[in-house]
């Protein structure tokens, strides 16, 4: 599907609006009346040639709509590199994963252009992402340049652990507990679905072999931080420190990191095995402990 640039910014706009008018699609884009309506129809010519259930209409008295299939309209955008969604926390989550991507900054205007919606939505999005960020203490930089997260690998590590957590669309745990998780490709933007994958086996093997009772929340925890951490390492990204952590790591804890080191091809570094080592003593503890436990996780 190729669209050209005027033709994505009326989309972008109507998806934006939901109902507006050729007048008002023509202030904000620049271009005419006369030219929108041309370019409407050709839009919709290419809706048709892919297959699209989507339309957009026009009606005297109602308005210019964007209407049909938009889960499938916002697949096939996808592969031209944009993003289409419809709520406010798919957009924002999906803010959240492209400031994590980077290696640099991304500007307003780059962030319009992959949601498919307008840089003064983009704006009022940000605002609530700032929020957002402010609770984690997760610091976001505006400037010049465009925006970039300046902060230290653990809290990288915990903003992603909430997109990550806001993508998981219901678990459950079959007879052999393998995780029934879909992860949004925005999140796997974040970890590869591969990893995700690999690691529930791995961790439902684990789980099985030593007969641990757990609930789904502390598999889905211990899931998501293991895909997490093995992301990072990958790409050489490491935590700094375990303040107040035993440096004394459990055989089932080294048993665990063994098999995964061997699966992914990497070393685990002392202080992220530590990490590893609460959830397996999680696991292992009683009720009591397990309450201590899930307290001494949050703190970090």
């Amino acid at each position: 599907m190729k669209l050209e640039e005027l033709q994505v910014d009326i989309i972008s706009f109507l998806l934006d609006e939901k109902t507006t008018t050729i007048a008002e699609i023509s202030q904000s884009t620049g271009a005419s009346n006369k030219t929108i309506s041309k370019y409407i129809e050709l839009i919709n010519d290419v809706f048709d040639k892919e297959g699209l259930m989507v339309r957009i209409t026009t009606k005297r008295g109602v308005g210019v709509k964007i209407e049909g299939d938009l889960k499938k309209l916002n697949k096939k955008i996808r592969t031209l590199g944009y993003y289409v969604n419809d709520t406010e926390q798919d957009r924002i989550t999906f803010i959240y994963s492209q400031l994590l991507n980077i290696n640099g900054y991304i500007t307003i205007q780059e962030l319009s252009e992959k949601m498919f919606v307008s840089r003064t939505t983009v704006e009022k999005l940000l605002k609530s992402v700032k929020r957002n960020l402010k609770k984690l203490n997760v610091h976001l930089i505006a400037d010049q340049n465009g925006l970039i997260l300046e902060e230290n690998e653990e809290k990288k590590r915990k903003l992603m652990s909430e997109v990550l957590s806001y993508y998981w669309s219901g678990i459950s745990t079959t007879s052999d507990l393998e995780l029934n998780a879909q992860l949004d490709s925005d999140a796997s933007g974040i970890v590869d679905n591969k990893v995700f994958k690999t690691v529930f086996k791995v961790l439902g093997e684990f789980i099985n072999e030593n007969q641990y009772t757990i609930t789904d929340y502390e598999y889905q925890t211990l899931a998501i931080h293991l895909a997490i951490a093995i992301s990072r390492i990958s790409h050489q990204f490491y935590i700094d420190k375990a303040n107040g952590f035993s440096n004394n790591v459990s055989a089932k804890t080294i048993d665990l990191v063994e098999i995964l080191e061997k699966k992914f091809s990497i070393s685990f570094p002392e202080v992220e095995k530590q990490y590893i080592d609460i959830y397996i003593n999680l696991f292992s503890n009683n009720q009591k402990n397990k309450h201590e436990s899930l307290q001494k996780i949050n703190k970090t």
